[in-house]
């Protein structure tokens, strides 16, 4: 037997060499690198796939190019390389190597085979360990993107305000068998000629474009505000397509109170049906419209289930984006604004209806006091004429089931055509007087199913007919009904049926008829944003 197999340690060489050789193989075949790799080369090409963990700070390091073995040779052993001769089986297998020294390995003892091994099956198993949670962080990475993408915001230059981009593209399609006013969004019929009126638009004037507006707190109080504009030009009966502002304001909010400033709903019956026809039936009994106002609100909550809510706010007294074509030209306020405010009471949890959130039952009590004031022109004669504009009303909103209720408004009032009463007639042609009014409006739904759900409902105005001139309307009421699908949450399909009449005050003769009624058919395509 050769004198190197019966040396001290003899064994651990022809293990640790025999080690070496299956590594260096396996690293070749698994990775394929080339006849020379090694586990470096291995290490190297998992770091060309960019794993940051593999870097700096590793606790796997790369294996050293030379391996001693603490034995009685210190001499090192030679790195396994393509260029190292071949070992003929029939051969010792150490014939192609140098001697291993088996003196000292120095000062500082290398760590042996074994614990390298060991080493670097521990730093495989934390590889392992990092690529699981690099799994799991790229899951909750596209959970996240999904989420930024749903609540998608806009920020300023000041990362404290946010703004969040809403809104929604409509297309429209209206028939009517009488010439309503006006044919993309009906207020009330014109008069009877006794000659065909039927009418058709097609439009997208209701598209609508939003943003809500979001601050830091200031001494406790939310920041924020809203912006909503539709196309239907700031003259609604011009019948034209341009801007439309219909909100802009800007408010201090908290649990318990609301300092809003601006152009938004007014505080005056500020419930709405749920219809397609964009003017909200405004001039067939639904009062409340829009104007620039500053106004506070308070929140009382005695319990969790009941909330009183005080409204009180100071108006724009003449907002012209109601004025039909028959109101006078020189007309405006009296130097006041007018003065409105509300007590309502809301009963059950509440949840998020559209813009706003509200209770399943909701009651309110409005009213509105202020003037006008209007110049008559005779002549060279100017004669003023101030007149009192005043209002009072009742809304409730009632759930009485998880899918079916009803809502609704009265009122009764004098020069409330700024806020849809009155059909929109704020004076007598003659007198320049305000015309005193009352109507009201009601409205049962029905979800058929979580996105089918029907709406139907009556609404009525009557102006005082002794307070109306020649050719002014007299009565003016809406019987509708519609059914509307919400496709998902962002594509919806409705259609709607009225049956409209308006009376007029004894028109001249080239009016006989006067009195007109008929049916109009509203489709409606949404997709909401």
């Amino acid at each position: 037997m050769s004198d190197r197999f019966s040396k001290p340690g003899t064994v651990r060489q022809i293990l640790a060499v025999s080690l070496l050789v299956v590594v260096a193989t396996l690293g070749a075949s698994a990775r394929a690198v080339g006849a020379d790799a090694s586990i470096s080369d291995i290490l190297s090409t998992t770091e060309q796939l960019e794993r940051p963990w593999l870097q700096e700070n590793n606790p796997i390091q790369e294996v050293p190019q030379q391996l001693t073995v603490p034995n009685d040779s210190a001499k090192p052993l030679t790195p396994l390389t393509a260029s190292a001769p071949s070992v003929e089986p029939t051969h010792d297998v150490f014939a192609a190597y140098e001697p291993i020294s088996q003196t000292a390995a120095g000062p500082e003892k290398q760590p042996t085979v074994d614990q390298q091994i060991q080493q670097l099956g521990a730093g495989v198993e934390e590889l392992k360990g990092v690529v699981q949670q690099l799994a799991v962080g790229e899951q909750q990475l596209k959970g996240g993107l999904q989420e930024v993408a749903s609540n998608l915001r806009v920020t300023t230059l000041d990362s404290n305000i946010k703004i969040g981009v809403f809104g929604f593209l409509r297309g429209e399609m209206l028939l009517s068998d009488v010439r309503p006013v006006i044919p993309s969004a009906p207020f009330f019929l014109s008069p009877n000629t006794g000659i065909n009126q039927s009418t058709v638009d097609i439009q997208g004037k209701s598209t609508a474009l939003g943003m809500a507006v979001e601050g830091p707190e200031i001494c406790g109080y939310q920041t924020g505000g809203l912006i909503l504009i539709y196309f239907f030009g700031q003259q609604v009966f011009a019948n034209t397509t341009g801007v439309f502002f219909a909100q802009g304001f800007g408010e201090l909010k908290s649990d318990d109170d609301r300092l809003a400033f601006g152009v938004q709903a007014d505080v005056f019956n500020p419930v709405n049906p749920t219809v397609l026809d964009w003017g909200n039936y405004v001039g067939a009994g639904n009062t409340g419209f829009l104007r620039g106002q500053l106004r506070y609100e308070r929140f009382i909550k005695p319990d969790p289930d009941v909330q009183w809510t005080i409204t009180g706010a100071v108006s724009n007294p003449v907002p012209t984006e109601l004025f039909t074509f028959e109101n006078p030209a020189i007309i405006e306020n009296n130097g006041w604004p007018n003065v409105e405010c509300r007590v309502a009471i809301g009963l059950g949890e509440p949840y998020q209806d559209g813009l706003v959130k509200r209770r399943p039952i909701e009651i309110g009590a409005s009213g509105v006091v202020g003037q006008v004031r209007t110049t008559q022109v005779t002549g060279v004669t100017l004669n003023r004429i101030v007149d009192q504009v005043w209002g009072a009303g009742l809304d409730a909103q009632v759930d009485v089931t998880d899918c079916c209720g009803f809502r609704g408004e009265l009122y009764t009032g004098q020069g409330l055509a700024t806020y849809g009463g009155a059909v929109l007639q704020l004076l007598n042609l003659t007198t320049f007087n305000t015309i005193r009014s009352s109507g009201g409006w009601l409205e049962v739904y029905d979800y058929l199913t979580p996105c089918l759900h029907t709406h139907w409902g009556y609404g009525l105005d009557n102006p005082v007919d002794n307070d109306v001139s020649l050719g002014q309307r007299t009565l003016n009421q809406a019987v509708f009904g519609n059914l509307i699908w919400d496709v998902t949450k962002n594509y919806q399909v409705g259609f709607e049926v009225t049956r409209w009449q308006t009376d007029y005050k004894a028109l001249p003769t080239a009016f006989i008829f006067g009195n007109n009624q008929g049916m109009d058919y509203h489709l409606r395509l949404q997709y909401a944003f």
